[in-house]
Parts: C-alpha cells; sequence; structure tokens
C-alpha cells in the first residue's frame, strides 16, 4: 500500500481507512501527522480486524508526530480497518504508509 495522506475536513474529526489483509500476513504501519492535530492531547490509532471484535493494534500517543506499529500478524482474511482518533477539535493531516512487516 502507498502512502495515504488523508486531511480533516471538520475539528476533531476522526479518521479511517481500510485495507485488505491475509491470515498470518505481516504487515507494519507508520502513521505522521501534522502539527495541527499534535495540539490535541492524545492521539489514538487502532486497527481492527475484519470480524470487527478483535483489534489488532493500539496505541495512544501523547502530543507525539508519529507511530510505529512494528511488525504485526494478521489473524484472519478480509478487510481491515485503520482508525485514526485525535482527542479534540483539532484540523490537520494523516499519513499512513502500510508495509510488508520486515519493512
Amino acid at each position: 500500500m502507498p502512502a495515504d495522506a488523508l486531511t480533516t475536513t471538520e475539528a476533531g474529526q476522526y479518521i479511517q481507512l481500510t485495507f485488505l489483509g491475509s491470515a498470518d500476513q505481516e504487515v507494519s504501519l507508520a502513521t505522521q501527522w501534522s502539527t495541527g492535530i499534535s495540539q490535541s492531547v492524545y492521539q489514538t490509532i487502532l486497527i481492527t480486524a475484519p470480524d470487527g471484535q478483535r483489534t489488532v493494534y493500539s496505541s495512544a500517543q501523547v502530543y507525539a508526530g508519529s507511530n510505529n506499529s512494528g511488525t504485526l500478524s494478521l489473524p484472519q482474511d478480509g478487510t481491515y480497518t485503520i482508525q485514526f482518533l485525535p482527542d479534540g477539535p483539532v484540523f490537520g493531516s494523516v499519513t499512513f504508509t502500510l508495509g510488508d512487516g520486515g519493512s
């Protein structure tokens, strides 16, 4: 997956995108966000499995501008959801880069 840059259009807006994955596939997610979003106290990043029940990755950042998940092993085939949830009415852009687990 190439880098996807998404920009909020309303204060406090959540950002979400999806990707297809396979059971036992190893991936990593690098996330960077703009200064405007860094003004929020917390930024939560979630990856949810296709069944909607399992959280594959969860991270809460404090005033950071980037995050790297490290290597993640996907539990099942299907469409995964990535969510970026800022804590507060902020504007800005977020860039997601999904790569192979070893990269």
